[in-house]
């Protein structure tokens, strides 16, 4: 009886061994990209500042959320119309 114990488990290590191995040098198999992406991110940088500060930037129109002095970043080669604003509030009393 000992034999046939044996017997079943080395068939069973036989066969385990091989699927073990197969699996363990699957996942090393794995490709990696080391070429650059294919177009670089926009590196324009605009920096504004005004006298007095806290004005709205506005880059072509729209509002940034962001007050002078501060930097526009990001930016693709090309021409921006950037407009400053300022709220002002008035204080009324009435009687």
């Amino acid at each position: 009886m000992n034999m046939k114990k044996y017997s079943y488990d080395f068939i069973r290590l036989m066969f385990l061994l091989p699927v073990l191995m197969l699996i363990s040098t699957s996942s090393c198999n794995k490709e990696v990209s080391v070429s650059p992406p294919d177009s670089l991110p926009p590196n324009g940088f605009i920096f504004i500042n005004s006298n007095p500060n806290d004005f709205h930037i506005y880059l072509d129109n729209k509002q940034r959320r962001r007050a002078t002095p501060d930097s526009l970043t990001w930016l693709k080669t090309g021409t921006y119309l950037i407009t400053l604003k300022k709220t002002i509030l008035k204080t009324h009393q009435l009687q």
